[in-house]
């Protein structure tokens, strides 16, 4: 993950944030609140406008009139948030359908939070619902990357008798944002912090 994709992976958190404070906002009015919010000028305006289009594709905005440009004789496009679905912003593929890996990660870290202890199998069953059902596989990888992380530590070994054990490092639970692993990166982003962890190459 560069630090460009770490920049935008911070803007949308800040531009979902500042529409659900706003709930009827143009895009001058979110400029507005994310340049407060001391983000590099050169990619703001352009990024609010192609995610503001692609979570209206998706269903979570709606247009609800237009408004007078304050520098300008044109009518800006008034939004309204439409469908609130919390803190955490909507991850969304380039399509605008929801990412079905994003919600498995979301899904997996809430219950990481709710578990004292699990085991991998363990996780993946309580995270798992009727409407989407979240592997084993999914589970490791998402340990494997917060265990490298620190976010996870070890409470019982694997052995002939037991399965390994893991819970969550109290410290860095640091916010309401689930922690973001993009595997071809190696990388785990913590919108919380805006902090990015390089876990080294490959697979452990």
């Amino acid at each position: 993950m560069s630090d460009h994709q770490i920049t935008l992976e911070n803007l949308r958190d800040r531009i979902w944030q500042a529409i659900r404070n706003r709930l009827d906002f143009t895009v001058s009015d979110i400029h507005a609140d994310i340049i407060r919010g001391s983000v590099p000028r050169g990619v703001v305006r352009s990024h609010i406008y192609q995610y503001v289009r692609l979570l209206e594709r998706a269903g979570y905005l709606e247009r609800c009139g237009h408004v007078p440009g304050k520098r300008s004789t044109c009518l800006q496009v008034l939004f309204r948030l439409r469908q609130d679905v919390g803190v955490e912003r909507p991850m969304l593929t380039t399509a605008g359908t929801l990412s079905s890996a994003g919600v498995r990660r979301e899904r997996l870290w809430r219950t990481i939070k709710i578990l004292k202890e699990f085991s991998l199998d363990e996780l993946a069953a309580h995270a798992s619902t009727h409407d989407l059902e979240v592997s084993r596989a999914a589970a490791t990888r998402f340990v494997r990357a917060l265990t490298k992380a620190s976010y996870l530590v070890v409470t019982r070994r694997a052995s002939a008798r037991s399965v390994r054990r893991w819970r969550a490092v109290p410290s860095k639970v640091r916010g309401p944002h689930t922690p973001r692993y993009r595997r071809r990166d190696q990388v785990l982003f913590d919108p919380n912090t805006g902090e990015a962890i390089r876990l080294g190459d490959g697979d452990e």
